[in-house]
C-alpha cells in the first residue's frame, strides 16, 4: 500500500453551469434511473420485497446469472464515490513551470467507493453500491466495470446536472502515485434526504462502508441509519482534506485512515508506531472505539480501545506496479472478512494478502483480486508453515448447540501437526503446549457430557495431548521445563511471547517507568502479578502496623502520579525509607490493592536494590507545599516538586509539538548563532560579549606582580645595544674570524630583543584598550563588537531566501532591567520564516501553530494539564480547548485603539493612556482578549514608529505590515510581520532609526541579490507555557531563570 498525496477539488459552477450546489434545489432521485445499467434480473425491477436479489459466486464470469442463488449472508453496502481515473505514466513529477512527456495514458474506472465495491464483488461477497455518476462516457465506463465485477447497481444513479467525477493519477516508475480529484457528481446533486430505498438497503446490510469523497451530510445520514439498525459502519478517512464532524464520528464503529491521513486529521506526528498510537487515542476520546490504520510498506494495525494494538506486517508483492487501489482493497477486504465472522487478526491478514495482490496490477478496479487468489496467497507453502498455522487452530461447534462451549477438534489434522512438530522451534513448542491444554480440556468436556471415562475419542484426544506435551517439554527452555505440571494454564500465561499485559521497561535502563504502569487504560490493574523494577524519589512515606511495613509514594518524574510501594521491615530500614526525598530502586510484584483504594495497583517490594539517603534536618523541600517564590532559591532541586515537574513536562510537550508542527508543514530547522554582531530589534538592550575585561584584569594583575621597566632600565638596555654594536664593528675592522664575529652578532641581537621587550612593556597601561577616546574593539576576541542575540530572525531570514520555509528555536537574551512577572533576561523563541508569502500568510501560520500547540497538550499531556487545573488554574484546560477550536479575531491596530477608546468612554480605566501611536500595554491586550472578544485576537498594521526597521512599510507610509497574536491571560504571545524586501526602503528605514548600515550589509545583500517577499514571526516560548499552565510568574516556567540580580548555577 503506497503512500498517496491527494489534492481534492470540486468542480466549480464556472466549469459546469448546470451544477446545483444547494440541497434545497435537488429533487429526490429515483431508483434505477441510470441509463448505463443493463439489468439481467428483471424480477428485481418488479418485486421489491426481496431486498437482496441474486448474486453470482463467481463474479468475474457471471455478474447476474439467470438462475437466482439464495443469499443467506447480509451484504456489504458501499456508499461513496465513483471516478474515471485518468492514468498518466511518468518517471517523476514535473517541477514548477516544467512540461514533461508521459510514457502512456489511459482511462480506467475508479473512485474510492467504486473501488471498494468492486473489491467486495470480486471477493464473491454480495455487494451493493450506492452512488452517483454523470450521464456521460465516464459514467458508462464505471457502470460497466462495476457490473462486470458482480456489484449490484440498482442504487447507482446517473445525474444530468454534473459530470462523472474523475481523477488524474500521475503514476511514477516506482509505483508511487500522486492524485488530483475532481468531485463532479460525487460532490453535487445529492438529494437533501436520501430515498427510503437507499436507506433500507443500508439498514439490511451486514456491514456498511463509507468514504469521504461524497458530502459529509450524505455519510452522516447513511451512518445514522445503519447505527439505528445495529449495522456496523466503517469510515475510510481518505478523501476530503478537512476534519470529520463529531456528529458523523458518533455513528462510526471503525475509522480507517492511512498514516498520512491520521496525522492530518489529528495534527499529530505519525512517523513512529508510538506516535501513531498516541494519535489514535485522540479518536478514541472522540468516541471511535476501533481505528484501523494503513501503514503502507510497514503494514497495518488495528487499535481497539482498552486493548493492545493488533499489528499486521505487509505481505510482500513480487513487483509493485501501481499502489492506487491498495488502500481501498485493504479496507474493503477487511470489511468482507469481518462480516464473514473472521477474527480481527484474520481480517488483517486477509486484507494484507488482497492488498499485496492489488499492487501488482495497473488500475484500481482491474487490480482488485478474486477470492481464490487471496486464499492461495495465504496458503502455507512449507510443512513448517502449515504446522504453525495449525497451531492457531479454530474450534468448531459440535452440532446444533452453536452457542455452547462444547467443541471438537479434528484429530487427523492434529496428527499431521504432531508429525511435523518434532523439529519445531521454541515458538512452535509453545503452540504445542497450547494444543496439549486444549486437548485436555476437550477430554474433560467429553467425559462430562457422556459420563464415560474411556471412549475411542477420549483415548485419541488423550494420546494427542500427551504427544504435544512431550514435544513441548523437549523443546522449551529450562524455565518452562520446570513449571508446575498441575497448573498448565499458569504455564501458558508465563510462557506467552506476545503478552498484552507486560510491563514496559525503559529503553536504556532495566527499570520500569512508573508512567507505563499507572497511566495504562486500566490504571495498571492488568499488570497484577507481574515483576517490576522501579526507581524514584519518595514523595511521602509512613510506617504502619507497629512498624511492620511502610507505605511509600514513589515518583520518578515520568508523570504526575505516584506509585504506592509497600516495603516490609525485613527489606530495609523503614525509618530511612519513609523520608521525603529519599531515592529508591526496588524489585517487587505488582498487586491489586484492597477494594476502595484510590490506586488501581501497588508494588509489594521483594528486594531493595538502592537507597539514596536524605538528612531531613537539612533537606530544603519537605513534603509540605512550598511557595514558588521560595523554590526559586533551589532551582537545582525544585523540579522534584509536583508543580515544577508538571510544568517541565508540559514545556517538553510544547517543544516537541513545535518541532512536529513545522516538520509536518515542510519547514527546515536552522540553528542560528547565539553570538551576533547585529541588533535585530534596534533597541540597544543587548548583552555584550567581550574578552577585553578579562584581558584587562589579567594585565592589571601582571603589572602588579611584574612592574613595567623604568626609564633608567630602558636607557641601560639601550646602552648595552650600543656597546654590542661597537664590539661587532671593531671585530670586523680587525678582520677577526667568522666565529668571533658571529658570536658578537648573536650578543648584539639579544641586546636588541631585550631592549624591544622593555620598550614595549613600558607602554602597557592598565584598563580596557582605547583608541581616539573610545574602546578599541579591534583588540577584542572577534575584532569587533559582539552581543548575545536578541533574536535569530535576521540570520534565519537568509536561509528562508534559499530554503523557502525555515524556523529556528533557541535561547535569546535581553538586557532589560525589568522585574515584572512577564520578563526574563534569557528566554526561548520560536521563529519561523516563510518565503514567497505576505502578512495574511503569516497570520494564518501563526494561528495554525498556536492551535496545534493547544490541541497537542490536550491530546498528549492530559494528566499534567489536569494537575494544573486542580492545583493552579481551574480554567487552563477550558482555555486551551477554546483556543484550539475557536477562529481568531483579526482587527487592525487602528480598530483596536478605537475599541479601547470606546471602553474608556464607557468607564473602563486603564493605567496606560490610550491614543493612536502607543505601543499597546498588557492591560490593553488582555482587555481585548478577555473582555471585548473573549478569544484570541490578531492585531495588525501597527504604526511604523513603534516597530522594527525590517517590517514592510504599508502604502500609507504610516503603518507597517506587522501583527501580534494576543491571547487571554498573557496578552501578546506572538509578534510577526511581513519583512521589507525593497532595498531602498529598508536602507531608508535603517537610517531613519539611527542605526549604522555597516553591521547590516550582509542583511542588505538579501535585497540586492534575488529579493523576494517573505514574512515570519516569533513566539515567546515561556509565555506559551504561562498561557498553557496558568502559572503567574514567567520565572517558574523555565528550568533555570535569569533575571536582574539572579543567574543561579
Amino acid at each position: 500500500m503506497g503512500a498517496m498525496r491527494v489534492v481534492a477539488f470540486s468542480p466549480s459552477n464556472q466549469w459546469y453551469d448546470k451544477i446545483q450546489t444547494h440541497f434545497s434545489n435537488h429533487p429526490n432521485r429515483a431508483i434505477n434511473t441510470n441509463p448505463h445499467l443493463q439489468f439481467n434480473n428483471t424480477q428485481n425491477q418488479s418485486n421489491r420485497r426481496n431486498l437482496f436479489p441474486c448474486f453470482s459466486t463467481d463474479a468475474s464470469k457471471t455478474p447476474n446469472p439467470p438462475t437466482p442463488l439464495t443469499i443467506t449472508s447480509s451484504p456489504l453496502v458501499v456508499v461513496g464515490s465513483a471516478n474515471a481515473d485518468i492514468y498518466v505514466e511518468i518517471d517523476r513529477l514535473p517541477k514548477e513551470g516544467e512540461t514533461i512527456s508521459a510514457k502512456n495514458g489511459q482511462t480506467l474506472a475508479g473512485g474510492k467507493g467504486a473501488n471498494q465495491a468492486a473489491c467486495g464483488g470480486k471477493l464473491s461477497y454480495p455487494t451493493y453500491f450506492v452512488g452517483q455518476v454523470g450521464e456521460d462516457g465516464h459514467g458508462k465506463l464505471i457502470t460497466e466495470a462495476l457490473q462486470s465485477g458482480g456489484v449490484h447497481l440498482d442504487h447507482l444513479s446517473a445525474v444530468s446536472a454534473a459530470p462523472t467525477g474523475h481523477a488524474v493519477v500521475m503514476l511514477q516508475s516506482d509505483g508511487q502515485n500522486s492524485i488530483i480529484i475532481v468531485g463532479g457528481a460525487n460532490m453535487h446533486c445529492w438529494p437533501e434526504k436520501l430515498s427510503d430505498e437507499d436507506l433500507e438497503v443500508v439498514r439490511n446490510a451486514g456491514i456498511v462502508l463509507l468514504q469521504r469523497e461524497i458530502p459529509e451530510s450524505v455519510n452522516t445520514q447513511v451512518a445514522k441509519a445503519a447505527k439505528s439498525a445495529g449495522v456496523p459502519v466503517i469510515l475510510d478517512a481518505g478523501g476530503i482534506d478537512g476534519p470529520i464532524s463529531q456528529e458523523l464520528l458518533n455513528f462510526v464503529d471503525i475509522l480507517s485512515p492511512n498514516e498520512t491521513e491520521l496525522g492530518r486529521l489529528t495534527g499529530m506526528p505519525t512517523e513512529s508506531f508510538e506516535q501513531i498510537s498516541l494519535a489514535v487515542v485522540k479518536f478514541h476520546k472522540m468516541g471511535v472505539k476501533q481505528v484501523l490504520v494503513k501503514l503502507g510498506s510497514k503494514g497495518s494495525a488495528l487499535f481497539v480501545e482498552g486493548e493492545e494494538p493488533i499489528k499486521q506486517s505487509v505481505i510482500s508483492a513480487a513487483k509493485v506496479i501501481d499502489t492506487t487501489g491498495a488502500g481501498d482493497t485493504f479496507t474493503a477486504s477487511f470489511a468482507v472478512a469481518l462480516v464473514e465472522g473472521k477474527s480481527k487478526r484474520e481480517c488483517l491478514r486477509f486484507a494484507a494478502a488482497a492488498a499485496s495482490l492489488c499492487v501488482q496490477v495497473k488500475g484500481a478496479i482491474p487490480s482488485m483480486p478474486e477470492r481464490k487468489s487471496v486464499l492461495n496467497l495465504l496458503q502455507p507453502k512449507t510443512a513448517k508453515q502449515r504446522s504453525l498455522q495449525m497451531a492457531h487452530f479454530e474450534v468448531t461447534p459440535t452440532g446444533p448447540e452453536e452457542n455452547s462451549a462444547q467443541m471438537r477438534i479434528q484429530p487427523e489434522k492434529l496428527v499431521s501437526f504432531a508429525a511435523a512438530s518434532s523439529k519445531l522451534s521454541f515458538t512452535h513448542s509453545l503452540s504445542a503446549l497450547s494444543l496439549s491444554l486444549s486437548l485436555s480440556l476437550c477430554v474433560e468436556d467429553i467425559r462430562h457430557r457422556t459420563g464415560a471415562r474411556r471412549t475411542p475419542l477420549v483415548r485419541r484426544h488423550t494420546a494427542l495431548s500427551q504427544r504435544f506435551r512431550s514435544l513441548a517439554r523437549r523443546e522449551l527452555s529450562y524455565k518452562l521445563q520446570h513449571l508446575m505440571a498441575d497448573d498448565l494454564t499458569a504455564q501458558l500465561a508465563t510462557a506467552t511471547l506476545d503478552n498484552n499485559a507486560s510491563v514496559q521497561r525503559a529503553q536504556f535502563s532495566d527499570r520500569v517507568p512508573i508512567k507505563s504502569i499507572i497511566l495504562r487504560p486500566d490504571g495498571g490493574s492488568g499488570l497484577a502479578g507481574k515483576l517490576a523494577r522501579v526507581g524514584g524519589w519518595v514523595k511521602t512515606g509512613r510506617k504502619a502496623d507497629k512498624d511492620a511495613f511502610a507505605f511509600l509514594e514513589l515518583n520518578d518524574g515520568s508523570c504526575s502520579g505516584n506509585l504506592q510501594v509497600i516495603v516490609e521491615a525485613d527489606k530495609g530500614d523503614l525509618g530511612q525509607l519513609v523520608l521525603t526525598g529519599t531515592s529508591l530502586v526496588v524489585d517487587g510484584v505488582l498487586k491489586l490493592p484492597p477494594d476502595g483504594k484510590r490506586q488501581k495497583v501497588e508494588l509489594r517490594v521483594e528486594k531493595v536494590i538502592h537507597v539514596g539517603l536524605v538528612d531531613p534536618s537539612k533537606y530544603p523541600l519537605p513534603k509540605t507545599r512550598l511557595p514558588l517564590e521560595f523554590l526559586r532559591d533551589y532551582v537545582h532541586l525544585r523540579s522534584r516538586t509536583n508543580t515544577i515537574s508538571a510544568v517541565l513536562r508540559i514545556r517538553d510537550a510544547l517543544a516537541y509539538a513545535t518541532h512536529t508542527f513545522f516538520h509536518d508543514h515542510g519547514f527546515r530547522y536552522v540553528q542560528t548563532p547565539i553570538i551576533t554582531t547585529s541588533d535585530c530589534e534596534g533597541a540597544g538592550e543587548m548583552f555584550q560579549v567581550t574578552t577585553l575585561i578579562n584581558e584587562a584584569e589579567k594585565l592589571e594583575k601582571d603589572l602588579i606582580e611584574n612592574p613595567p621597566p623604568s626609564e633608567a632600565d630602558i636607557e641601560a638596555a639601550k646602552l648595552i645595544v650600543k656597546e654590542r654594536g661597537s664590539d661587532v664593528a671593531q671585530l670586523k675592522s680587525a678582520k677577526a674570524s667568522k666565529q668571533e664575529i658571529g658570536a658578537a652578532v648573536v650578543e648584539l641581537q639579544k641586546a636588541k630583543d631585550n631592549f624591544a621587550k622593555l620598550e614595549e612593556r613600558s607602554k602597557l597601561q592598565p584598563g580596557i584598550p582605547q583608541k581616539d577616546g573610545k574602546i578599541d574593539y579591534t583588540q577584542d576576541f572577534f575584532g569587533r563588537q559582539a552581543f548575545l542575540t536578541v533574536s535569530g530572525q535576521l540570520q534565519v531570514e537568509s536561509y528562508a531566501c534559499s530554503l523557502s520555509t525555515v524556523y529556528t528555536f533557541g535561547p535569546t537574551f535581553r538586557a532589560e532591567n525589568s522585574h515584572t512577572s512577564r520578563h526574563l533576561a534569557e528566554f526561548w523563541m520560536v521563529e519561523p520564516e516563510i518565503a514567497f508569502a505576505e502578512l495574511e500568510d503569516d497570520m494564518n501560520c501563526a494561528e495554525a501553530y498556536v492551535k496545534h500547540l493547544c490541541q497537542s497538550l490536550l491530546d498528549n499531556c492530559r494528566e499534567d494539564m489536569e494537575f494544573m487545573a486542580d492545583k493552579i488554574d481551574k480554567s487552563c484546560i477550558d482555555r486551551l480547548t477554546m483556543v484550539a477550536k475557536t477562529p481568531f479575531v483579526r482587527i487592525t491596530y487602528t480598530e483596536a485603539v478605537e475599541l479601547l477608546t470606546e471602553a474608556v468612554k464607557n468607564g473602563k480605566k486603564f493605567e496606560n493612556h490610550v491614543e493612536w501611536g502607543i505601543d499597546l500595554a498588557s492591560e490593553h491586550e488582555r482587555y481585548l482578549t478577555e473582555v471585548r472578544f473573549q478569544k484570541p485576537v490578531i492585531v495588525y498594521n501597527y504604526p511604523k514608529g513603534i516597530k522594527a526597521f525590517y517590517m514592510r512599510l504599508n502604502d500609507d507610509s504610516k503603518t507597517v505590515a506587522a501583527m501580534d497574536v494576543l491571547v487571554p491571560k498573557v496578552g501578546e504571545l506572538i509578534g510577526g510581520s511581513q519583512r521589507e524586501e525593497r532595498y531602498d526602503v529598508i536602507v531608508s528605514r535603517i537610517k531613519e532609526m539611527g542605526l549604522p548600515l555597516e553591521p547590516y550589509e550582509w542583511y542588505l545583500d538579501l535585497r540586492r541579490y534575488g529579493t523576494v517577499k517573505h514574512c515570519g514571526f516569533g513566539l515567546g516560548f515561556e509565555r506559551m507555557v504561562l498561557f498553557a499552565t496558568g502559572i503567574d510568574n514567567i520565572r517558574d516556567v523555565i528550568p533555570f531563570p535569569r533575571y536582574p540580580g539572579r543567574a543561579d548555577l
